[in-house]
């Protein structure tokens, strides 16, 4: 195959040598015959027959080397075609050598691509099961830390429930005993007035109020006995705080009328009866034999308030 295409480009580059050669062998020809008859014109004297003997020998002569000259330039034109053709050809096949050597580079670097993509994957797989396995294992640490705080929230919780059960029942317990040391010291200051030790009885009183202060009954039997003792102010202090605790308290309202009679304090002593014998009209029996009115007895004011009714006379 390769001497076939040297032979075809050996003939195309001989046509295209004649191409091009043939047309200035022509012209040179043409110029050639123009000089011979110049040359019969200036030499009259020769003969036509010699002339033209002359002339066609010098042409014959002429197209051999005309002839001569065509071989050279074909051989020339045959000789360079062919140094083209082996040289193309060399580097067609070094050009096929480099495209089949970058075939096998290109097979190569697939296969080297391929490789990585194996790894690649290989370490994404890699990483993902160390991300799960990471993870799983924070999770599991949560849970745990999360189980635990609530665990210790749930202990705490049982201890503050143990600790408010406990605090409760020693308040009930306290108020218990509180509620029955109150009691006692009633019992013991009614006893002792009862039996007219008035200062023991004041000082059972003091402690009931120092318990539960704000009792009105404490501060009213605290006031009788102050009475009892010849101190109205003090009663009258302990029987204004009853109606503190109590506005509408009876005993309160009763005593402070009392007080105000053993203190020679009128208007406010029949202001304070009138009040309380309104609010509880049994009251009004109660002011008519207390000796706390003694002063106000025959006082008409005061008669007023809780003089008898007169008994209907007999017919």
């Amino acid at each position: 195959m390769p001497r076939r295409a040297a032979v075809i480009t050996l003939i195309a580059l001989v046509s295209v040598g004649l191409l091009f050669i043939y047309p200035a062998f022509s012209q040179t020809a043409k110029e050639t015959a123009v000089l011979g008859e110049m040359r019969l014109l200036h030499e009259q004297t020769r003969s036509a027959a010699e002339k033209a003997t002359s002339e066609a020998q010098w042409a014959k002569e002429y197209t051999n080397t005309g002839y001569t000259l065509i071989g050279l330039i074909l051989g020339l034109g045959a000789l360079i075609g062919g140094v083209l053709t082996l040289v193309h050809s060399r580097r067609i096949r070094d050009l096929t050598e480099d495209a089949r050597h970058y075939l096998e580079r290109t097979e190569s670097y697939q296969e080297k691509a391929a490789n990585i993509t194996d790894k690649l994957e290989k370490r994404r797989e890699d990483i993902e099961e160390s991300i799960n396995a990471q993870v799983a294992q924070a999770i599991e640490t949560i849970k745990a830390e999360v189980d635990k705080a609530v665990k210790a929230e749930v202990e705490q919780a049982i201890g503050d429930l143990e600790r408010r059960e406990k605090e409760a029942v020693e308040a009930i317990d306290e108020e218990r005993d509180q509620a029955l040391e109150f009691s006692r010291l009633m019992t013991d200051g009614n006893r002792e007035a009862d039996q007219e030790n008035f200062e023991v009885a004041l000082r059972a009183y003091d402690q009931a109020i120092a318990i539960y202060d704000e009792s009105p009954t404490p501060w009213t039997n605290k006031g009788i006995v102050l009475n009892k003792l010849g101190r109205p102010d003090e009663a009258l202090e302990a029987h204004l705080k009853v109606i503190e605790l109590d506005p509408d308290n009876e005993y309160g309202l009763y005593n402070i009328a009392c007080t105000y009679s053993l203190l020679g304090q009128k208007p406010e002593m029949l202001d304070a009866l009138s009040r309380v014998i309104e609010l509880v009209p049994v009251w009004k029996k109660s002011a008519q034999t207390d000796e706390d009115f003694d002063p106000y007895r025959d006082d008409p004011d005061f008669q007023e308030i809780v003089g008898d009714e007169e008994e209907p006379s007999e017919g």
